[in-house]
């Protein structure tokens, strides 16, 4: 021990010397291998932590609004059969509506909802039915229903299964 000083060794292990006696200190080294493990590490408890979380949410209900009721496609099919008085609204864009839509569907694409306010019915009390691609894929007709609601309408319904669900039964499209 020069000087009465501890001598150092760097690396892996670390030896010091104090006073007589031999203290060994391990410790792991610091290496850019280390870092991203520790980073991966960390990442991977936060993604296990999230789908936990998300494994605890019950699937998606209308409870976005508790207004808003969320019907199936026998239901919508039966009003539609019906003639019921409704205004059903394919949420999703213009490409996908002309592909095809469920029958007297008119369009009103989520992100531009605001611009076509006018073809939603003067009553707010008027029965709209929105739909899209499919929750949770699709979330358009989630949002749109929910704009509807802000904007007064009391009789909001949300067909969350959306068109897939509707072509599973064999219902027509135009």
């Amino acid at each position: 021990m020069p000087g009465g000083r501890p001598v150092t060794r760097r690396g892996p292990m670390r030896l010091r010397l104090v006073r007589g006696s031999t203290k060994v200190v391990y410790r792991r080294p610091v290496t850019e291998e280390g870092t991203v493990m520790n980073a991966i590490t960390k990442l991977g408890i936060a993604v296990l932590a999230l789908v936990g979380v998300l494994a605890g949410i019950p699937p998606a209900g209308a409870d976005h609004l508790s207004s808003v009721k969320v019907i199936n496609a026998d239901q919508l099919k039966a009003w539609v059969d019906q003639g019921k008085t409704m205004v059903l609204i394919d949420s999703r864009i213009a490409a996908e509506y002309n592909a095809g839509h469920i029958p007297t569907a008119i369009n009103i694409p989520t992100a531009v909802m605001d611009r076509y306010r006018e073809k939603l019915p003067r009553d707010r009390n008027s029965l709209l039915v929105f739909y899209c691609n499919g929750h949770p894929e699709c979330k358009k007709s989630h949002d749109a229903s929910g704009k509807a609601v802000q904007w007064g309408y009391t009789n909001v319904q949300w067909f969350r299964d959306g068109i897939p669900a509707w072509q599973a039964k064999g219902y027509p499209v135009e």
